[in-house]
């Protein structure tokens, strides 16, 4: 637990070689604006890997209660970052080396307080080179995210 990421890490889930990273929220968000379809929220951040595996599953904690759809772009190397709530526009150099796009469109299961959406069942190998999975988050509808109440991610992961 730490003041940039207020939640606990999770623990290892008990089946041989499968995990949950660490949580996180793109930095850089500008917390009260509003985000229009197809923006960036927040700037380029990275999980921490093993160098090849089989990502498993995502989950898309959404602590400001928006239940829109957000969609988790993932790279297998760093991209030039995206400015926030700014046009999502990658390079051609940064397009061609997307390894997956996790669309988080629902459901979301209502917590009072906030959602959460789950995708499982992802079954995608991948090899990065750097033990990093670098990552963009792009809006996919209307967002005001409030201080506090980052959107928070988090990749589960088979190792070879």
């Amino acid at each position: 637990v730490s003041p940039s990421n207020p939640l606990p890490v999770a623990v290892y889930s008990g089946v041989a070689g499968t995990f949950w990273t660490d949580r996180k929220s793109p930095p850089g968000i500008t917390t009260g604006a509003a985000y229009a379809d197809k923006d960036a929220i927040g700037t380029s951040f990275y999980f921490d890997v093993p160098d090849s595996g089989i990502l498993d599953a995502a989950a898309y904690y959404d602590l400001d209660d928006e239940g829109l759809q957000v969609d988790l772009w993932l790279f297998e190397v760093d991209i030039t970052p995206q400015t926030d709530n700014g046009a999502f526009a990658l390079a051609d150099d940064a397009l061609v080396r997307v390894i997956d796009v996790i669309q988080f469109s629902g459901p979301f299961y209502d917590a009072g307080n906030g959602q959460c959406a789950l995708v499982g069942s992802i079954g995608m190998p991948y090899f990065v080179a750097s033990g990093r999975i670098f990552c963009q988050v792009q809006a996919r509808g209307a967002l005001n995210i409030a201080a506090g109440n980052l959107p928070t991610f988090q990749l589960r992961m088979r190792a070879d």
